[in-house]
């Protein structure tokens, strides 16, 4: 066994520390991936890297159901399974599709309306009531009432942890926690062409915090049946508007804007009319849309679709993708551009202005924007320059342009899970005893105290070696096509391994018994700037990680090679009770499109809920312990070849911790107020921490013992 001690050279982490950057809310997006498809891992690849959504923010599955059973049997849990395991349930507020997903599907009978008949749900409408499917299963009527709808117009921003009764927190609505769900486009016939998407997601990115200048147009047509749904509230939200310093203009007669002028956002009525040729221009980060009956319903050629709008130059539009009647409910309201001024994000606004849940309502473009938000800058202090062992603190600072706020609280998460959380002002206690040694993504999020609760991130990298093990890997290619090779070459200081993994975000695509060469290929991580980096299981259990390369994979020369495909077994560790994306990884010469993925074999503690292709999902059983194993095979230009996915079941969210005093998750000066408290009243279930008994001095010893040692939160 070797005994050299690796470290990230000083070169190399002035040069990984000199990345940190502030993007949007990317640590509250899951982002919902098809790995059987092309355009998916492009797109997502894209807006991973515009956005700087962690690895941990991406799940590799097919969002897409048959029909709603199938959305409640399978698809439900992947989501919720997929947040579970990636330890971010209290951190995830948004469910973002890629635009290859179709619209909608299939769920009749469930959902009552007097004036046309519900037989469809749009995909972001599903993912949006993820959370309350049973009360939808149950029978409910189209204008279910939305918690988080506001009808004042006040902009709140939201938390998925809160439940929302009438816009504030409350208790015990149906629909009181949601997601915000939306589809980054849709790019079947009359959708957007994916280069329109992209360009979308730069100009989303590149609106955030610049207070753009320009005019919100609300515009009340002549189409009666269209405008008079909503146009009542225009009048209130200009007037909402200009008090609050912008610009807005209520017209009538006129479908859409004209004269060349700039608008910030546009809401209108209308069934068909020219969007694109119209003579106006968008500034960055505006919203649109028109109510009509098929905006969104994309099967059906003879009404203007919202698409229009985000070629015209918007980021975001709301539509509906079947009849839905012109009830006001299952639309945004007008307020929608007064709390998007106000400074929630896209999605926040768009959400908060429905007052109905949207059955049949497809949200569509980046609800990450936010160009009327005071972006707090967060400066991360002193941030170690060196490979950490055991604690360390961090003590970073914010300012805002808000002009009457202050910087409230700062979160820290490490590889997309947060590990502490504090006033400002309080230093921040990070305990990576039982990090895997090697690169971790380190985020630092600034939030304003404004109900708005603005929030800016600073995102670098954190080094740790607690447990003697390290890894390096050289750098792949930079760039390549469909068909070309990434390949890491990977060295320890331990040769003592279980497998090598190259991993694209969190997903393993390749495995190796052994160190050295490890590849894959571009089709199998999609065209765009995909992630990449190595990881090495030892044979004691410990991980050690590399940091990430970024390779540019051109959409370009998918592969047609010949050859039989090699499939990979590894291991993975999950939750008992918690659905799971298992993922098939394998090497081969061809689009991704070709090879059959079969399962031969389990899982003994589980049941496999759906999927196909490179995926499947996973329903691990509630007393699953120990390890399972699922054989698979693949098979790619008539040759086959098989594997094992080895699992291993662990909650590191259910072990004990006794320094937790007061059981709220987090370990804080709460916590020994709480002791203290526990400790003088003799409450010796809860302090006894060196458990012989008794309560005595050495209590006090074993606490800040336990509290130093932290908890695998």
């Amino acid at each position: 066994m070797s005994t050299l001690k690796m470290r990230p050279s000083a070169a190399a982490l002035s040069m990984l520390l000199a990345c940190g950057f502030a993007k949007g809310q990317a640590h509250e997006a899951m982002v919902l991936v098809n790995p059987n498809s092309s355009e998916s891992l492009h797109v997502s690849n894209y807006y991973a890297a515009a956005r700087g959504v962690p690895a941990s923010g991406l799940s590799y599955f097919d969002p897409l159901p048959t029909n709603f059973s199938d959305f409640v049997a399978s698809r439900a849990p992947a989501l919720l399974g997929s947040i579970a395991n990636a330890r971010n349930e209290d951190s995830i507020d948004y469910v973002i599709l890629t635009p290859d997903t179709s619209f909608r599907f299939a769920a009749p009978g469930l959902v009552s309306d007097g004036c046309s008949p519900v037989s469809q749900f749009s995909t972001t409408g599903a993912y949006t009531m993820t959370r309350y499917v049973s009360a939808v299963q149950g029978g409910t009527n189209s204008l279910l009432s939305n918690g988080y709808f506001d009808v004042d117009g006040v902009a709140r921003g939201f938390d998925n942890a809160i439940s929302y009764t009438n816009g504030d927190p409350g208790i015990g609505a149906t629909a009181a926690k949601p997601y915000i769900g939306c589809a980054l486009g849709y790019t079947g016939e009359r959708g957007n062409s994916r280069g329109e998407l992209l360009s979308m997601i730069d100009r989303s990115v590149s609106a955030d915090g610049t207070f753009p200048a320009g005019t919100f147009r609300f515009l009340q047509t002549n189409d009666v049946n269209r405008s008079s749904p909503r146009h009542g509230l225009y009048t209130a939200a200009v007037n909402k508007i200009t008090a609050a310093g912008g610009s807005a203009l209520r017209t009538t007669g006129q479908n859409l804007p004209s004269g060349g002028e700039v608008v910030l956002g546009a809401m209108s009525g209308f069934a068909a009319d020219d969007i694109v040729g119209a003579n106006f221009t968008f500034a960055p980060g505006a919203f649109a849309d028109h109510l009509t009956s098929f905006a969104a319903t994309f099967g059906e050629g003879g009404q203007t679709k919202l698409s229009r709008w985000i070629a015209k130059g918007a980021v975001g539009s709301f539509g509906t993708i079947e009849e839905p009647c012109n009830y006001p409910n299952k639309f945004p309201t007008a307020y929608l551009h007064v709390m998007y001024h106000d400074g929630l994000t896209l999605g926040e606004a768009c959400l908060r202005s429905l007052q109905a849940v949207p059955f049949q309502g497809m949200m569509y473009g980046d609800p990450l924007c936010r160009p009327f938000t005071h972006v707090p800058v967060v400066n991360p202090g002193t941030v170690p320059s060196s490979a950490v062992s055991g604690n360390f603190t961090l003590t970073p600072s914010a300012t805002t342009t808000h002009p009457s706020a202050s910087i409230a609280t700062f979160e820290v998460y490490v590889d997309g899970v947060l590990r502490a959380k504090e006033a400002a002002g309080s230093p921040l206690l990070i305990r990576t005893t039982n990090y895997p040694d090697g690169w971790h993504e380190l985020r630092i999020v600034a939030i304003d105290s404004t109900l708005v609760g603005a929030q800016g991130e600073w995102v670098g990298n954190l080094f740790t070696f607690n447990h003697g093990k390290a890894v390096s890997a050289t750098a792949p290619v930079s760039s390549t096509d469909r068909s070309g090779v990434i390949q890491l070459s990977v060295s320890a200081n331990d040769a003592d391994i279980i497998e090598t993994r190259l991993l694209h975000n969190d997903r393993v695509v390749a495995t190796s018994p052994s160190l050295g060469s490890i590849q894959t290929r571009g089709e199998i991580v999609g065209p765009g700037p995909a992630r990449v980096r190595a990881e090495v299981l030892f044979a004691d259990g410990q991980i050690a990680r590399t940091q990430p390369f970024t390779v540019n994979i051109s959409d370009a020369n998918p592969p047609a090679g010949a050859g039989g495909p090699t499939a990979f077994g590894f291991h993975k560790t999950v939750k008992p009770g918690k659905a799971y994306i298992l993922e098939l990884p394998a090497l081969h010469s061809t689009v991704l499109t070709e090879p059959t993925f079969t399962i031969t074999s389990g899982p003994s503690q589980g049941a496999i809920l759906g999927g196909s292709g490179r995926f499947r999902i996973i329903q691990a059983n509630p007393g699953a312990a120990g390890t399972d194993q699922v054989g698979f095979s693949v098979t790619s230009n008539g040759m086959t070849s098989n594997a094992v996915a080895t699992i291993n079941f662990f909650d590191p969210d259910a072990q004990p911790c006794p320094a937790d005093t007061n059981g709220d998750g987090f370990l804080d000066a709460q916590d020994f107020s709480f002791w203290i408290f526990a400790y003088n009243i003799g409450l010796v279930s809860i302090a006894d921490l060196n458990g012989n008994g008794t309560l005595e001095p050495g209590d006090f010893t074993a606490w800040i013992s336990a509290f130093n040692a932290g908890c695998d939160f």
